[in-house]
């Protein structure tokens, strides 16, 4: 995936909340709804420590595709901003 298509995909507000989402777990400081929306993905700290936001954002994508629309959006939410 390029940059360009990460840009396409997110607002700048989603852009700037899944970064701080990515961040965040790397440093050890996410939050609760984040380390769960991090899980039920199966993206790990080893996932998120070695590959670069763009990467990890085609993971999430790929993976959200997967899951029921109702468990969409908690996940949504904790990673990208707003309410769920």
């Amino acid at each position: 995936m390029s940059s360009r298509a990460f840009y396409a995909a997110l607002v700048p507000a989603q852009q700037s909340a899944f970064r701080r989402a990515v961040t965040d777990m790397r440093e050890g400081r996410a939050s609760e709804a984040a380390r769960e929306a991090w899980a039920a993905l199966d993206i790990g700290e080893d996932i998120l420590d070695r590959r670069v936001t763009v990467v990890i954002w085609e993971l999430v994508e790929e993976r959200l595709a997967l899951l029921p629309e109702s468990e969409r959006a908690p996940i949504t939410a904790a990673l990208l901003g707003g309410a769920p």
